[in-house]
């Protein structure tokens, strides 16, 4: 006889591990799919700002597509336990946008893969752009957003009382009342390795420091702008809509998965409290 309760006790025991360990391995796949499902639904919202991002700037001149992507820090073969092991970075389309024809004479289009050259006029840093919407200060300079346009001679500045006119080689012509005509500037203008470009807040590009010396100044006396034309955004609109609702769907999905993953755990729990 007691030999028999010796071996149930035994039997107990064995049953009772075996079954901490099922709701231990149980527990963990349900904290890990809760796991991914949130990281996802983090990314997404990224993502999202930066779809919201591009449709806001639909109408912004020479503004560039942004693309947001997921990289894992592990090589496609990790384990299961390994995929919140990632990061997201964004990507910007650099191709030309569309141009918008407006005969105003400081609106200029560049041409091919060439930049504008423009400075802060706050640490004198030099930035980059494809928007030629361009505008006179109250000093009389060639600026864009508060930033100088820089011409091969330094600063543009613009005399009073005279007729403006941007050639498609980038040469800046005055014209006076009397007909008399002379060359102001020309705009800089330079080609760099978009790889290296990093994109800013307010829209412009910058180069870091070690990669200055591979930007190419160089100018040809060929057609580098157009001048009276802007280029719009790159930014498709509906392209655009469609990513946004398709990612509101994914989070909607992966908020649906936490919670009904919720409900499974409350669940068990609720069995293996009678069982007990």
């Amino acid at each position: 006889m007691r030999k028999c309760i010796n071996n149930f006790f035994i039997i107990y025991k064995f049953i009772f591990k075996q079954k901490n360990i099922i709701i231990n391995l149980n527990k963990k796949k349900m904290e890990n799919s809760i796991n991914i499902a949130m990281h996802a639904a983090s990314q997404l919202l990224e993502k999202q700002n930066v779809t919201n991002n591009n449709l806001a700037n639909i109408s912004t001149t020479g503004f560039k597509k942004e693309y947001f992507s997921f990289i894992k820090n592990n090589n496609l073969n990790c384990k299961k336990d390994e995929l919140l092991d990632s990061s997201s970075t964004s990507f910007y389309d650099l191709t030309p946008g569309s141009l918008v024809y407006t005969q105003e004479p400081l609106d200029v289009a560049i041409q091919n893969d060439r930049w504008f050259v423009i400075q802060d006029n706050l640490n004198n840093k030099n930035y980059y752009t494809r928007n030629g919407h361009f505008n006179i200060d109250k000093k009389r300079f060639l600026n864009i957003n508060g930033k100088y346009v820089i011409g091969e001679k330094g600063l543009i500045n613009i005399p009073k009382d005279i007729t403006l006119k941007i050639l498609n080689n980038g040469d800046i012509i005055a014209f006076k009342k009397n007909t008399q005509k002379f060359k102001i500037d020309r705009l800089k203008t330079v080609q760099m390795n978009v790889n290296h470009m990093i994109h800013l807040k307010n829209g412009f590009f910058y180069i870091k420091k070690r990669f200055l010396n591979m930007i190419n100044n160089n100018q040809k006396n060929d057609t580098l702008v157009k001048s009276g034309v802007l280029e719009s955004s790159n930014v498709n609109p509906t392209t655009s809509i469609i990513d946004m609702i398709t990612d509101a769907r994914l989070f909607e999905m992966n908020m649906k998965i936490i919670s009904h993953i919720d409900e499974i755990t409350q669940m068990a729990n609720k069995i293996l409290n009678i069982n007990d």
